[in-house]
């Protein structure tokens, strides 16, 4: 279901899922980022994510779970993590987990880099399994 408050896009085996609903605070990001040119749909994501910046909630959750993230997708995703970076600065209290399979080392690693580079309270959670 799509409104303006509530966002759901499908992801497909090289794009993730997406969901946004500004009413509960809530982001998520699942699936595969695989996009060998992820351009327009990263930018359609910020773009979406600075709006819901505009008036966010007092407390916003933001739950990523990939399973697979390509060099050209992950500098998207730090274009991504720049925009929420400026939401952590506002008023409102951000819970940002970031979920890895047991198994993926290279998705376990990406969170703690960008936890790293932004500074910012990224939960890290390993799960066994988180595809459904």
């Amino acid at each position: 279901m799509n409104t303006v408050d509530n966002i759901f896009i499908k992801g497909t085996n090289v794009s993730p899922d997406i969901h946004i609903d500004k009413m509960a605070g809530f982001i998520e990001i699942k699936g595969n980022s695989d996009l060998e040119y992820p351009e327009n749909f990263y930018n359609d994501l910020v773009d979406r994510i600075v709006d819901y910046m505009k008036n966010p909630q007092i407390v916003t959750i933001v739950n990523l779970r990939f399973t697979k993230i390509n060099k050209s997708s992950s500098k998207w995703i730090y274009h991504l993590f720049q925009q929420i970076n400026k939401l952590y600065t506002n008023k409102t209290t951000l819970v940002i987990n970031w979920f890895c399979h047991e198994n993926n080392e290279m998705i376990e690693e990406a969170g703690i880099d960008y936890q790293m580079i932004f500074r910012l309270p990224i939960n890290l959670i390993t799960e066994g399994s988180f595809m459904n």
